[in-house]
């Protein structure tokens, strides 16, 4: 009989060991019990792990399972396989470098089977996320509503299994296989809000996150975040846009581009990357 889990947990580690995750940290840390609780340690890439050790983690109750997809596999495809791969009442996602605390993480384990848990999101003692109808949510405690629109990141998200369920029977998987890395958990969002049921989605407790696009980086990945941030937004407006609506964004687009050639303002988007990605319906990974 195939056992079914209270929680199952996924951690997506890149370019780290399992003992530099601070997401892995904490949870080892963490004086709750996670009994019945499967955790599955995901690694991305782009080499494989060195170390495999997991006994601090077996310890705290946890069945620990390791898998691998060394060349930076879709995290869409990664998530969707992990919710087939395991019978649980409850999925959570996680990120390498959350800070998890025990108070969220309590919440988190006790949502129900027909609940959606997404989290406060701190980044530098200021608070980020979730936003619900166009407005940064401050109080954990905010009540929502079936018809709010609400984004949130995807580490931290929790999805009971009768909303999976219930995506699943609509756009045939819980997260669009269109998108790559970025933009995935948008897009688990705009198949919420369609729902219509969002008085199901529970704000946890804050999290400490980091935020690329609130960070300072090099030269070198501020160029590769540009390029899936132009094909993330492009392949928003194909997918889940009315057709005029992308059609006006496209053109504002155009616009604000032209202004940056001609140096009078700098375009928040690649117009190349956006362009391919609305008119493809693909991201340039999944092309290949």
């Amino acid at each position: 009989m195939l056992k079914i889990f209270n929680s199952a947990i996924i951690v997506i580690i890149y370019n780290k060991e399992i003992h530099q995750s601070k997401t892995l940290n904490r949870l080892a840390q963490s004086k709750l019990s996670f009994s019945n609780c499967q955790l599955v340690i995901w690694n991305n890439g782009p080499f494989s792990l060195d170390n495999r050790n997991v006994s601090q983690l077996i310890s705290r109750g946890f069945n620990v399972e390791i898998q691998e997809t060394i060349k930076n596999e879709s995290l869409a495809k990664i998530y969707n396989l992990f919710i087939s791969q395991f019978d649980s009442k409850s999925y959570i996602i996680l990120d390498d470098d959350t800070d998890l605390n025990d108070q969220y993480l309590s919440e988190a384990l006790n949502l129900g089977e027909s609940e959606v848990g997404i989290p406060t999101i701190q980044f530098d003692n200021k608070t980020e996320g979730p936003i619900i109808n166009l407005t940064i949510i401050q109080d954990h405690k905010y009540v929502c509503k079936s018809k709010d629109k609400i984004f949130a990141i995807g580490s931290g998200l929790v999805i009971g299994k009768n909303i999976c369920d219930e995506i699943k029977e609509v756009y045939g998987s819980v997260f669009d296989n269109n998108f790559y890395l970025y933009g995935v958990d948008t897009a688990f969002c705009f198949r919420l809000n369609r729902l219509e049921k969002n008085e199901r989605v529970i704000i946890l407790p804050p999290l400490s996150h980091s935020l690329s696009r609130l960070e300072s980086e090099s030269g070198g990945i501020s160029r590769f975040r540009v390029k899936e941030r132009g094909y993330d937004v492009g392949l928003q407006w194909r997918y889940y846009y009315p057709l005029h609506i992308a059609f006006y964004k496209i053109s504002k687009l155009v616009a604000i581009n032209l202004l940056r050639v001609l140096k009078i303002k700098k375009g928040p988007l690649n117009l190349s990357y956006t362009l391919k990605a609305f008119i493809s319906g693909s991201h340039y990974r999944n092309e290949k």
